[in-house]
Order: structure tokens, then C-alpha cells, then sequence
């Protein structure tokens, strides 16, 4: 069986950005749009399964954490009806727990969500970072952090996929 990611990344993007039509200044683009552009570029090669999440860094502000809740249901809802796939499973990892950087109150709120979000849509599943290392900005995963993610998202999938299928 062969697996085909989509990358649709943005780095620095709020969760307001993912919407149609808004516009990311920091990368010059549309993230929820160009995102939508890619999928259908390459869905003819094969079936989609579901979207991994990882977002919420640039959410973790007191003046943008109130509203995340409400914004990031809308868009998972919002990307489900506009692929066409009301039950599209997705996967939310958590934000990184790096040893040397602080939470914020903020982040934990943000986290909290995540976790909310998953347990609230049986469609969802949420990976935690716990353990995994970074590089040396403590901002984002290093190498080997990256991989175990990677089998924490694959167990998770699989896991979904189970609980789906019942």
C-alpha cells in the first residue's frame, strides 16, 4: 500500500487564516484555499483518508486563545463539507513539549482544545508530544522527534480507523 502526504503547512499561521479566501502576509497565501488547490490536484491518484493537524503555536496569545474553540470546529467542519467528505477522520498532535520552554497559560488553553476537540467528534484522535525532543530553537521537532511522532500519528491512525470500522 503506497501513502501520499499533502503538505499544506504554513508556519506562523493562526487558525483564522484557515478559512476561504483569507491571507497569510507572512508566506504571501491563501493556506485554507492552497490547501483545497492541492488536495484536488492530486485526488485522481487516489483516496483521501484524512487531514494530520498540527497547528495552534500562533493561537497561544491572550487575544486570539478565547476564540480558538469556536474557530477551529468551524474549520474542521468547513474542510470536511468543502472535500466532500463529511466524516473525514483527523488527527490532532500536539503542540511540542520541549524541556527548557515553558507553557503558557495560553498554550495550555490551546492544548486543552485539542484535547476537547478529539474527545468530542468520535472522527477525531489526538497525539500527544509527550518525551519528544527538538532542535535547538525549542520550537520546533528535531529529526528524531519527528519520527516518533510519525508512529504516534500512525498508531493513532490505525486506532480511528479501528474504531471507525465497528
Amino acid at each position: 500500500m503506497q501513502i501520499g502526504f499533502i503538505p499544506t503547512a504554513c508556519g506562523g499561521a493562526s487558525v483564522e487564516v484557515w478559512v476561504p479566501g483569507a491571507f497569510l502576509e507572512g508566506t504571501q497565501s491563501h493556506p485554507y484555499d492552497d490547501a483545497l488547490a492541492r488536495v484536488e490536484a492530486v485526488r485522481h491518484r487516489g483516496e483521501l483518508k484524512g487531514i494530520l493537524w498540527h497547528q495552534g503555536e500562533a493561537d497561544s496569545r491572550p487575544d486570539r486563545v478565547e476564540p480558538y474553540r469556536q474557530r477551529l470546529a468551524g474549520v474542521f467542519w468547513q474542510l470536511r463539507h468543502d472535500l466532500g467528505e463529511p466524516d473525514l477522520p483527523i488527527i490532532i498532535g500536539q503542540l511540542g513539549q520541549f524541556a527548557g520552554k515553558e507553557w503558557t497559560e495560553e498554550r495550555y488553553e490551546v492544548d486543552a482544545i485539542h484535547q476537547w476537540i478529539a474527545r468530542s467528534d468520535d472522527r477525531i484522535e489526538f497525539v500527544s508530544s509527550e518525551g519528544l525532543t527538538a532542535k535547538e530553537d525549542l520550537l520546533h521537532f528535531d529529526a528524531a522527534g519527528l519520527d516518533e511522532f510519525g508512529q504516534r500519528y500512525a498508531e493513532a491512525w490505525a486506532k480511528l480507523v479501528a474504531k471507525l470500522e465497528d
